[in-house]
Order: structure tokens, then C-alpha cells, then sequence
């Protein structure tokens, strides 16, 4: 169970369904140099923390691997595919636990297969889509 936990997180990481996260700042904030104003909008971009060099070694490639203890620790606010915060998806738990048991009745019960090696690319439309059919072929064990 720890691989397909670590399986669904790379794929969050890689493709984001939402990826960004914005919030409106409710006071004046000093980040860094910059003082930004109470009432602006700010942009959390998930989908480029997922492939940051800085935080993910070799961020093109699926290494779900990267997400094991063995492995050195990520930075916590690299990886946010429900949000951050008191405002995160009040739905995560429930969400990983659904995504888990989904993945677990499918390779239980089919092989997943590709059907070509092209990559398919996304279309940033608020969520990320894929910009072709995907390339997968489900057969029965």
C-alpha cells in the first residue's frame, strides 16, 4: 500500500488537476522585498512546484519512489494538490482514500497497458486536461 499511496502522489505532482491554489490576502504582508497590499490575489502555481529541479530531482520523470522514507524528505510546501492551510479541500482524507481504493479494484482486476509512447500533453484550462484521448488499454485479469 505504501507504493500506490506514493504512486498517486507522484501522479498529483506531475499532473495537478488543479494547478493553482489563490488566496486574497486579508492584511497588508510583507513576503521577502515586496510589500503587497491587504485585498490582493495570490497564486499558488502547483503544477510548477511539482517540477521545480530545487525540490524534485529529476521533476520530468514518474518516481514514486521519491516519496518513501528511504528517500530524502520533500519539502511539505512542494506538494499541495489540495490546497494549503486552514483553507485546504476539506475533502482530502476522503479523497486519497477513494483514489486508493479506486487504483486498488483496477489493478486488481485489469492490466494496465499503453497503447503508444507519445507523451500526451495538458491543456491549461483552469484544470489541467489531457490535449488527446490517453493512450490506455484495460484488460481483464
Amino acid at each position: 500500500m505504501p507504493y500506490l499511496k506514493a504512486c498517486l502522489k507522484e501522479s498529483m505532482r506531475l499532473s495537478p488537476s488543479v494547478p493553482f491554489t489563490s488566496r486574497t490576502l486579508d492584511k497588508d504582508t510583507v513576503l521577502g522585498d515586496y510589500s503587497i497590499p491587504k485585498g490582493t490575489v495570490l497564486m499558488i502555481n502547483s503544477h510548477a512546484l511539482g517540477a521545480n529541479e530545487e525540490y524534485f530531482e529529476h521533476s520530468n520523470l514518474f518516481k514514486p519512489e521519491r516519496w518513501l522514507r528511504e528517500s530524502r524528505p520533500i519539502n511539505p510546501f512542494a506538494h499541495v494538490p489540495f490546497g494549503i492551510g486552514k483553507r485546504m479541500c476539506i475533502g482530502r482524507r476522503l479523497a486519497e482514500l477513494q483514489l486508493q481504493l479506486a487504483l486498488c479494484w483496477v489493478v486488481r482486476d485489469y492490466e494496465v497497458v499503453a497503447t503508444d509512447c507519445e507523451p500526451v500533453d495538458a491543456i491549461h484550462s483552469g484544470l489541467l486536461v489531457p490535449n488527446r484521448e490517453l493512450p490506455v488499454a484495460f484488460i481483464r485479469r
